[in-house]
């Protein structure tokens, strides 16, 4: 599985198996990486039968995979007088069912119980919660109902000037990002209008320092699809923005973010999908802006004494507080 994720560099794939693995990325994650350059690959090492049947079963796989799981057939399991379902032997059933139809076998290396099985297990809920457990859309919107009138009018494909003016506004934006190992959020914050509005339908985030685990650019190589909440000081809306990124290091692009003399390293260029403004309920039931609300950090335990008690006192917690804030406020960009 390791190998997979990082398949462009890894040394026991052949290139006519990277080839048919970025056309799998393309199929199930990013159609618009299907580029010319790509196809000349594609025809450099399968015929067109070969390019339509690696594609069929490449979407045959991943369809099944998705309707399965809105099903709700746990990993393991077989709907009842029938062969759907994630268990190897019924997945042996489908395979030789689709052999037989087509009158040959699937492509050479593919093993689907393998690649079924791979996939991340859901956790175990109390059986009380999963009795009452929502398992599909049309349960969904008979509990809440169809959004209708703002709700929907609100969301557009690109950056009106009103939502501009809330993103020069904001100080401070949520990143999620999504990959082979799951999803991930991550904080960005910066002046205000430090996300700048290239044209309504591109962002640029500087990435400033931080604490070099650089997740949220891991998951963007892998799956450009990205989501953006910005937040201001005082007010309670929010703005929210979907949209698919890349990461820049294109140096005319990095000066425009120079503070100090200081570059980021790099600059997250977000393409914009939809945007559409969030209503302050959820600020004004959190009073997160209410300083009568702001809770006193020494209340809370340090983060020398958190990193200590988690790394089992690998880390001493007295040395790691010892000048911690002033060298984190020394070290901004």
């Amino acid at each position: 599985m390791e190998s997979l994720k990082n398949f462009e560099n890894a040394p026991h794939f052949t290139e006519r198996e990277r080839v048919a693995l970025r056309y799998t990325d393309a199929i199930c994650w990013d159609p618009s990486s299907a580029d010319d350059q790509m196809w000349k690959d594609l025809h450099a090492h399968f015929t067109e039968p070969e390019l339509v049947e690696l594609g069929s079963f490449i979407g045959y796989i991943a369809g099944g995979q998705r309707w399965i799981r809105t099903l709700g057939i746990e990993h393991g399991e077989v709907l009842a007088d029938t062969t759907v379902g994630l268990s190897p032997s019924a997945t042996k059933k489908i395979v030789a069912h689709t052999e037989r139809d087509v009158g040959e076998s699937m492509p050479t290396g593919v093993h689907l119980p393998a690649m079924l099985d791979s996939r991340p297990k859901r956790s175990t809920l109390d059986s009380p919660i999963e009795e009452h457990q929502i398992t599909n859309i049309a349960a969904l919107e008979h509990l809440y109902g169809a959004p209708a009138g703002a709700a929907v009018e609100k969301e557009i494909d690109h950056v009106h000037p009103h939502y501009q003016a809330l993103i020069a506004a904001s100080p401070f934006v949520v990143l999620a990002t999504g990959g082979p190992d799951g999803l991930d959020t991550s904080p960005r914050g910066d002046a205000a209008g430090f996300v700048i509005v290239e044209n309504e339908k591109t962002l640029l985030i500087p990435d400033r320092r931080g604490n070099n685990r650089v997740d949220s650019l891991r998951n963007i190589i892998a799956n450009p699809y990205v989501a953006l909440l910005f937040l201001i000081p005082g007010v309670g809306e929010t703005l929210r923005v979907n949209g698919q990124a890349i990461i820049s290091t294109d140096p005319t692009l990095l000066e425009r973010f120079c503070i100090d003399g200081k570059l980021p390293r790099s600059v997250i260029v977000v393409r914009v999908d939809t945007v559409f403004f969030q209503c302050s309920r959820a600020i004004w039931r959190s009073k997160l802006w209410d300083p009568t609300q702001h809770i006193d950090r020494s209340s809370l335990p340090s983060l020398g004494t958190m990193i200590a008690d988690i790394s089992q006192s690998r880390i001493n917690a007295e040395n790691y507080d010892r000048g911690l804030y002033e060298r984190l406020k020394a070290a901004l960009y």
